[in-house]
């Protein structure tokens, strides 16, 4: 073969394996698109929020909704007696100001529980709201609620009363005051006494230990 046939074959030959291998020395878009659609590394895919979250949503939301109460007393005694006269007298207790006393035939619209010896009256309630419970109620947030749920309620003529009577030993009232104060007051005592008095024949004698709150 002489020196132009060799020329020529090994000229095909090259055609062929750039056709194969494509243009030497230059970049290829279709690599860098392809290293563009490769997966990117795990350490830049975000993390999945919901454990974390439900964790500080659900660890947070008992401190935003328990409310904030101050003691304003504690472990205080307070006695409610049925006057013994036969004059129209009232005994009662108000909580907010923290007394018991026995007063006229006018009960004190601030006083949230009292005893009226008046026409055989009985059991008088005066709150903004007032429930009874026969099972402890150990913080504020709880005698709140018990209270709003109401059902405490007065009770005319000490006859029904005696029949009738929320208030048992062990009992714990709830009562929310006018004044924003939240009293809890347990039953110690209660004493039934039979009376010889043409007016009634029925009088009570309560004793209670009461917590108050200020929200």
């Amino acid at each position: 073969m002489n020196k132009i046939g060799i020329l020529g074959v090994a000229a095909t030959l090259l055609g062929a394996i750039a056709t194969l291998v494509g243009p030497l020395g230059t970049d290829s878009k279709d690599d860098d698109s392809g290293k563009g659609q490769a997966a990117p590394p795990s350490a830049t895919v975000p993390a999945s929020p919901s454990a974390n979250t439900s964790v500080s949503s659900s660890a947070s939301a008992p401190q935003e909704q328990q409310a904030t109460f101050r003691e304003v007393y504690a472990g205080r005694t307070f006695k409610l007696r049925t006057p013994r006269a036969n004059e129209c007298l009232t005994s009662f207790v108000d909580f907010d100001k923290g007394r018991a006393a026995t007063g006229d035939d006018i009960t004190p619209d601030e006083a949230e529980i009292a005893l009226q010896a008046c026409m055989q009256f009985g059991l008088w309630i005066n709150a903004t709201s007032a429930g009874v419970s026969s099972a402890p109620i150990p913080s504020a947030q709880q005698c709140l609620e018990y209270a709003r749920q109401g059902g405490f309620v007065g009770i005319d003529g000490y006859d029904q009363l005696k029949e009738e009577d929320p208030i048992k030993r062990g009992t714990t009232l709830c009562f929310e005051t006018d004044e924003g104060l939240i009293v809890r007051a347990v039953t110690e005592e209660v004493r039934w006494t039979r009376l010889d008095e043409p007016s009634k024949e029925w009088a009570v004698d309560y004793t209670f230990k009461a917590t108050a709150w200020q929200p």
